[in-house]
């Protein structure tokens, strides 16, 4: 006769609010995963992320395939100055490993005189980074005319963070005669 073992076992709301035993193994029925428990943390801690959701609605918080994203639309773009980085819009991120990737656009005067445009995703405020995601397009003192918005994207890019983390969609320029502003999205997916 063959031994079976059984763990305890419940729906999610059931797991959350059980706290285990320092190395208790519990079963979450609902979205068949494993939590091991530490003996303080209500609901424990799942083994493996579950999938994010298998329809078309949004993975929660936490889960493979979150989305993070902040838009900054023409109404409402940052004046900038310059040769000075300025933030235009940033999301705060929780641990994990992210993709990071955006878009960056630029809306001058009729008589804005542009040299370079240069965007990037940072996590340090108002400054920009040659990093992976980093764009950088010389004009050669080109004028930029009303109404036509000059933009790029910006190629993902793999994050893995401890803690939570701000991250900047970072624009700047080199620009005379008149105004610049710039404006556009950051997006962040979970990805494990």
């Amino acid at each position: 006769m063959s031994t079976q073992v059984q763990f305890r076992r419940g729906s999610t709301s059931e797991n959350n609010s059980f706290t285990g035993v320092e190395g208790e193994i519990s079963i979450d029925t609902t979205i068949k995963t494993i939590r091991v428990h530490d003996g303080s943390t209500a609901g424990g801690f799942e083994l493996a992320k579950t999938a994010g959701t298998t329809t078309n609605d949004s993975a929660a918080a936490g889960k493979i395939g979150e989305v993070i994203s902040s838009t900054i639309a023409v109404g409402s773009a940052v004046a900038l100055t310059s040769n000075t980085g300025a933030n235009i819009t940033s999301v705060s991120l929780t641990s994990g490993d992210w993709e990071v990737f955006g878009v960056i656009k630029f809306t001058g005067g009729a008589t804005t005189t542009v040299t370079w445009i240069q965007g990037c995703v940072h996590t340090t405020s108002a400054t920009f980074s040659d990093n992976d995601s980093s764009v950088a397009i010389d004009f050669g003192g080109a004028t930029i005319v009303a109404n036509i918005n000059q933009s790029f994207p910006l190629a993902p890019i793999r994050v893995s963070i401890a803690s939570t983390t701000t991250h900047y969609l970072v624009a700047k320029s080199t620009f005379g005669t008149s105004t610049l502003s710039a404006y556009g999205a950051i997006h962040a997916r979970r990805i494990r």
